[in-house]
């Protein structure tokens, strides 16, 4: 059983950045780093009802403030978390937000179980290649990571975030900032119906053009990008044989039947079966 103990140097790298900004910019309380990996971020009017300001990138970074009672009421109590997003206040529902962990994009696929003792092996469940997880912050890992994800239900226009286990140790997610923007950029062209055709192309050209993605990211879009403007299909041989005209094409024969190229070569009549043999 293997038994490594793993330092949480990559997935804390989105903490780390989150955690140097300025003094000025981080408000005063203490904040949990979080993530959200769908949903929409709300304010309030001026009657207190809740509007969307706007929609969440997949795996956005966010700082959560504790649950306090001075935040409570029964609608906010309810389904409403208040977080720290771009030096402003916003609400989140709680059911699009994981507190206490780090985005990251799986390079590969990965079994997942619900209980951390389940044999990974066996389970037929799987999170795909480019999916981008909230890896929680569960202080010593050992044989499994804590992970969260949005997984596809039955109703195509909906997910369902799920929470469990995958195998440790982790060699195989990136927590590369531009990993997870080129996969975002990823999904999104290939959530657009075909005839967009030129837009998928855009937005893969625009995560291709990101600096420091990783080399299976990098292979994963471009091959998206290739598979919407294949090159062209190489030309067939054509092979070519010496052949030998036949005596009676070389003005051996007057027939009708027969070609005089030796008077039609002449400049002789435009019909070479048109003359009369006398």
């Amino acid at each position: 059983m293997k038994r490594s103990i793993c330092v949480t140097f990559a997935v804390f790298s989105v903490f780390s950045l989150l955690c140097c900004k300025n003094k000025n910019d981080v408000p005063p309380e203490p904040i949990i780093p979080s993530v959200m990996l769908s949903g929409d971020f709300f304010t309030q009017d001026e009657q207190g009802n809740m509007i969307v300001a706007f929609q969440a990138e997949q795996g956005q970074s966010v700082l959560a403030y504790p649950e306090s009672d001075k935040d409570k009421n029964d609608e906010k109590e309810n389904s409403y978390q208040i977080i720290f997003f771009d030096e402003k206040n916003y609400w989140v529902l709680k059911d699009n937000l994981v507190q206490n962990a780090s985005p990251v994009v799986l390079v590969d696929e990965m079994p997942f179980s619900q209980t951390e003792n389940a044999d990974s092996t066996d389970t037929e469940t799987r999170i795909p290649t480019g999916t981008i997880i909230a890896v929680h912050h569960t202080g010593m890992w050992l044989d499994y990571l804590q992970v969260s994800y949005l997984a596809d239900s039955e109703d195509a226009s909906a997910r369902t975030l799920r929470t469990g286990f995958i195998p440790n140790p982790h060699p195989f997610f990136s927590a590369q900032a531009d990993d997870i923007a080129g996969m975002r950029l990823y999904q999104k062209a290939r959530a657009l119906p075909p005839e967009e055709k030129e837009t998928k192309k855009s937005l893969l050209d625009a995560a291709l053009s990101l600096e420091n993605l990783s080399p299976k990211v990098r292979a994963m879009i471009q091959a998206e990008r290739t598979a919407l403007e294949p090159p062209p299909a190489p030309k067939p041989n054509v092979s070519y044989e010496r052949v030998r005209i036949p005596t009676s094409l070389q003005g051996g024969s007057k027939s009708r039947y027969g070609v005089n190229m030796t008077e039609l070569l002449k400049g002789g009549t435009e019909d070479p079966w048109a003359k009369k043999s006398k």
